[in-house]
């Protein structure tokens, strides 16, 4: 589960850590990060790659960790965060 979340902050790497989830939506939350980043990959957007990468994969985290207590789907969670970052990375 780290490895999904590897060159993320701290901050996000120990709310996954901490227990604040159990571990079932934590690989929600795994599969819903994987999922949106491989989607981004396989559309050859311009966010997985330099200069945004790391802004794009902080955001999703962040949007996805957010949303994990009222989603309880990878595919929903993945979706919702994939039109957030939409909204908030140049077009």
């Amino acid at each position: 589960m780290r490895r999904a979340f590897k060159g993320l902050g701290m901050p996000l790497q120990s709310k996954l850590a901490d227990g604040a989830f159990a571990p079932e939506q934590v690989r929600l939350i795994v599969a819903a990060f994987e999922g949106a980043w491989h989607e981004l990959q396989a559309a050859n957007s311009q966010l997985t790659g330099a200069p945004y990468a790391a802004m794009a994969r902080e955001l999703l985290a962040k949007r996805i960790i957010d949303q994990a207590r009222a989603i309880l789907d990878s595919e929903a969670l993945k979706d919702d965060a994939l039109a957030y970052l939409r909204e908030q990375m140049p077009p």
